[in-house]
């Protein structure tokens, strides 16, 4: 290791670098019926990709038809969710079939240097959204949503931070839907937890079908910061980087921004440089 990297790791100290927020991994959970019969799917730490497809049958009148379920989850800078639920063949007598697809994830704002102010909340922009829709509306639910807390609660639905349920009611809505941008202030250090969700549910007769999604992601909201700290104000990836559950790649992680960090003020050491410290869409600051 050069003269200049140790410099520079010293100078990292110095300044009063913490290390990467300790997160535990973002798990999938999902599950599958058709025709009234569960598939075994496992709480896993990754993606998801299942679905099933069975044969529905009526001795009367000879009469049969396919029920077919699907769920994914999909992890990265934007993680998502969908479901899909399907019988077709008119079937006399109600089916059973269902899917629900959640990612529960971690979430914190590291700190990679010593700010040149005092930080006791940095805001971070939000963005999500999510749609479910059946049909017919007799005997089908629909369901999800996106949900921010500061424990991890259980039922998941209740976020202190952020928390938005979207919900189809018979016989009232066919389809409910949301697009929402929103600053959130999360203490630096902070462990958060975080789900995103979506699920069909029904046993009803004849045809039907149900489709449900919902995303979410995360930055640093430098404009909402400016407003925050006005004069003072300063450049927050510096200093902060959004943290998620490790597993969900590709992202830069808290160590390569130290990394960054290392290398940045190895430069300042080689220099002779001290370091120094029909959808909606809602807006909400």
């Amino acid at each position: 290791m050069s003269r200049a990297w140790i410099a520079g790791l010293a100078l990292l100290f110095q300044a009063g670098t913490s290390p990467a927020v300790l997160l535990s991994d973002a798990t999938s959970i999902t599950t599958l019926v058709c025709v009234s019969v569960e598939e075994t799917l496992p709480t896993i730490a990754e993606p998801v990709d299942a679905r099933c497809d069975r044969l529905w049958a009526y001795p009367i009148g000879n009469l049969s038809g396919p029920s077919r379920a699907s769920t994914t989850t999909m992890f990265g800078d934007l993680l998502s969710v969908a479901v899909h639920v399907e019988t077709i063949g008119d079937p006399p007598q109600p089916i059973s079939s269902n899917a629900s697809s959640r990612i529960k994830f971690q979430l914190a704002v590291g700190q990679i240097a010593t700010p040149p102010a005092n930080v006791n909340t940095v805001p971070v922009r939000m963005t999500t959204e999510g749609r479910v829709g059946v049909a017919p509306l007799a005997g089908l639910l629909a369901g999800g949503g996106t949900y921010v807390s500061t424990t991890d609660s259980i039922p998941f639905t209740d976020g202190d931070v952020f928390e938005h349920t979207m919900l189809t009611t018979t016989p009232q809505a066919a389809v409910d839907e949301y697009d929402i941008v929103q600053t959130i202030y999360l203490h630096p250090e902070q462990v958060y937890f975080g789900n995103v969700y979506a699920g069909c549910r029904f046993a009803i007769k004849g045809d039907s079908a149900c489709d449900g999604n919902a995303s979410v992601s995360f930055v640093l909201d430098q404009a909402a910061f400016d407003l925050q700290m006005g004069a003072n104000t300063f450049d927050l990836a510096q200093y902060f980087a959004v943290q998620r559950s490790p597993n969900l790649v590709p992202e830069p992680t808290a160590a390569l921004l130290g990394v960054a960090a290392i290398g940045a003020l190895a430069g300042r050491a080689r220099a002779g440089i001290t370091a120094t410290p029909g959808r909606r869409r809602q807006v909400r600051g």
